[in-house]
């Protein structure tokens, strides 16, 4: 994780000093840039995507921040603290960005008085968007998060329900729902799943999606990257899975120079990985096989084979769907929900 210090008079640079040295030894990366011009050192960090603490006066840093925001879930985490370290507020990304558990951080170190200001903390309701970055969901719906959040605070009846295991602070299976929330449905539903939609869900339920599918590929030498992304989207489809679940696209090995996998991978943010035939060969399971893919690259199915290959451990939920030169077959593995998800410090929070 990364941090940047900035202050602008000499009290404040001493501040700047104490809490360098106490945040590096507790051991994150933090420097101190105290001197630079507020507007183009705001500018930098968000680039590189560090964490920021102003030292000073909150219209600083608000004035210097203001032209590079983008939105609450991209936005660094962003403290203000008054030159003699009496007070530490966070002023953008407490959720999403970790501003909130910075400024905790901050004030356990140095004794500040940590100012929260965002509703749920409070009014200590459960925060859905906490909750998703933690624990590595993508939200499907940020206006439907807002009106989640606003339904907690009302006080009005949330559904929740998880595919996935919820666990403890041991690593233990539990019966936990958010505060405030049920099992039963309602207008308004919370659903962690990596599923694109089923009949009964809600217009107004919000989608948490674990990133937890591996998609296995194979496909004819120089197919067209339109043609692959159709077939492969069409697949996902009938099978009722959201691409925004997926993680991985797994192939053979063969096809390492194919321009379609290698775009569809870079273009969607999945990671590519790659397997010989040995490899895939080594896979145990029931797949349906080819003789003459077999003949061609040494293994008698691709799709499912790497999907496993992809995920160890994970078991199909889609089967070799075939058409247009494209096999696709995806697998889903373990996915890890825990209560909360733990408190940490911004920069580990995104990934």
């Amino acid at each position: 994780m990364s941090l940047g210090i900035i202050s602008f008079t000499s009290r404040g640079r001493k501040q700047a000093e104490r809490m360098n040295r106490l945040l590096r030894e507790a051991g994150y990366d933090c420097r101190d840039d105290s001197g630079r011009k507020a507007a183009d050192w705001a500018g930098e960090m968000f680039g590189e995507g560090r964490s920021m603490i102003f030292i000073g006066a909150a219209g600083i840093a608000v004035r210097s921040i203001a032209p590079w925001l983008k939105d609450k879930f991209r936005d660094p985490a962003v403290v203000v603290m008054d030159e003699a370290g009496r007070f530490v507020i966070p002023i953008l990304s407490g959720h999403a960005g970790g501003a909130n558990d910075l400024a905790r951080m901050i004030g356990a170190l140095t004794g500040a008085v940590p100012v929260i200001t965002t509703a749920t903390d409070v009014n200590q309701v459960f925060s859905v968007d906490v909750f998703a970055v933690l624990n590595g969901l993508q939200i499907s719906d940020r206006v439907r998060a807002k009106e989640i959040a606003m339904a907690l605070l009302e006080k009005e009846p949330v559904g929740f329900f998880s595919e996935f295991p919820i666990l403890d602070e041991n690593e233990k299976e539990t019966d936990w729902i958010p505060e405030g929330c049920r099992r039963e449905k309602a207008e308004k539903n919370i659903r962690i799943t990596v599923k694109e939609r089923e009949p009964d869900w809600a217009e107004e339920d919000l989608i948490l999606r674990p990133r937890a599918l591996c998609l296995g590929v194979g496909c004819r030498r120089g197919i067209e990257t339109e043609r692959l992304k159709v077939a492969v989207f069409q697949a996902l489809e009938e099978a009722n899975l959201s691409p925004d679940a997926v993680k991985t696209l797994a192939t053979i090995d063969l096809k390492s120079d194919e321009k379609a996998i290698r775009q569809l991978a870079e273009e969607r943010g999945w990671e590519l990985r790659l397997f010989s035939a040995e490899e895939l060969n080594a896979v145990q399971g029931s797949f349906s096989g080819s003789d003459f893919v077999q003949k061609t690259v040494g293994v008698d199915n691709v799709c499912e084979r790497a999907a496993l290959a992809g995920l160890p451990g994970g078991r199909l939920v889609m089967e070799k769907h075939a058409g247009n030169g494209v096999t696709a077959a995806a697998a889903v593995g373990k996915v890890r929900i825990v209560v909360g998800g733990p408190r940490q410090v911004p920069g580990m929070y995104r990934t």
